[in-house]
């Protein structure tokens, strides 16, 4: 290859990065319904950011002005990198601590295990939560409601709210709190979905918090996997073409209907007059306008006390972080992790927050 060649092609992805990454960027501010195929780059944007850094390495070796487009969008993306890589230093909770803990626990079931409530009770009862927001929670024939509240016995309150299902399985999301619930109450959504939000209100001492847990429109990757991977390995190219034509399409309808999801649980989080807790699984990335529809006026815990890189979604090379812990300013971080742990496709996450003095 000549040396113009190269350099045409080095300039070439650098404008098509540049560009990449500026809609990435946008992705977290342009609702989907207006822009359909932004919220795609915001999924790849960490290798968009890894390409991006190497083309600064390079352009500053050659002493070169293209230099200020791969730092241009470095810049613009900062707020992306400060939301899945962390530095903070350690704090010492106090006694008025509150120990959250959100978790997707996929029906407590997962393929190639089985039934997985037993582990997620011996890790429930390691961490000791206050709170505890659950996403993909089940009822039915197997995990009978009397049978869950007596292994949770310790958190004598509990509110539940089921979207799918029948008399002998159910779906849903819970709330469970080892203090008084005194008020709860479904988000409704528009669109008929399988997803769900839910609030209750809990009294702590004097003080009356308010912990919502959602659990937003599914990306629809899990679903069509299968598929695409039998047509694959079949040889049958037209079918695998076919399905992830659908996988995309079905991708940009879902993240239509989470933004608008989005902006439902923003408007409850907006006419809440007392301190906020929101959990759950988002099934978008820091860099989407599902995040930071919700996020706004919220801190998030991880940005908070996270340390290193983070990820909450187990499959997709553990790229996305999609499971939050916010809080209202009202509150402070002072611990964050999120452990890799096999009972899921999704790692929990527990933050220790603390009202500001």
């Amino acid at each position: 290859m000549s040396g113009k060649i190269f350099h045409f092609l080095i300039i070439s992805s650098t404008i098509l990065i540049f560009l990449f990454l500026g809609g990435a960027f946008l992705s977290g501010y342009i609702n989907p319904n207006h822009f359909g195929w932004i919220p795609f780059l915001g999924l790849v944007i960490i290798p968009l950011l890894i390409i991006n850094f190497l083309l600064i390495i390079y352009w500053a070796w050659v002493k070169s002005k293209w230099i200020f487009l791969p730092i241009i969008a470095l810049i613009l993306n900062t707020g992306f990198i400060i939301s899945v890589f962390n530095i903070s230093f350690d704090k010492r909770p106090d006694n008025n601590s509150l120990k959250i803990l959100t978790y997707n626990v996929n029906n407590f079931q997962l393929h190639g295990i089985g039934n997985t409530l037993s582990k997620i009770e011996t890790f429930v009862n390691r961490e000791n939560p206050d709170i505890i927001c659950f996403q993909e929670y089940k009822e039915g024939y197997q995990f009978t409601n009397d049978s869950i509240k007596k292994i949770f016995s310790h958190y004598p309150y509990c509110a539940t709210y089921f979207t799918s299902g029948n008399n002998a399985y159910a779906s849903g999301i819970a709330i469970f709190s080892k203090d008084s619930i005194i008020g709860s109450s479904l988000i409704k959504f528009e669109h008929e979905t399988n997803n769900s939000a839910m609030w209750v209100d809990i009294l702590i001492n004097s003080d009356t918090f308010r912990v919502i847990n959602v659990h937003l429109q599914t990306t629809s990757v899990s679903q069509n996997q299968a598929q695409i991977h039998l047509f694959k390995n079949l040889g049958y190219s037209a079918g695998e073409k076919k399905a992830l034509f659908n996988l995309a399409e079905q991708m940009n309808r879902n993240f239509k209907i989470r933004a608008e999801q989005a902006i439902e649980v923003h408007n409850t989080i907006d006419s809440t007059h007392i301190p906020v807790i929101l959990c759950g699984d988002f099934n978008d990335t820091p860099a989407s306008y599902t995040y930071h529809c919700i996020k706004k006026g919220l801190k998030d815990g991880f940005q908070e006390a996270g340390n290193g890189y983070t990820y909450t979604y187990r499959y997709f090379r553990k790229l996305l972080r999609i499971d939050y812990i916010l809080f209202s300013p009202y509150f402070k971080g002072i611990e964050y992790t999120s452990p890799s742990l096999e009972w899921s496709d999704h790692n929990p996450v527990i933050s220790i927050i603390e009202r500001n003095q």
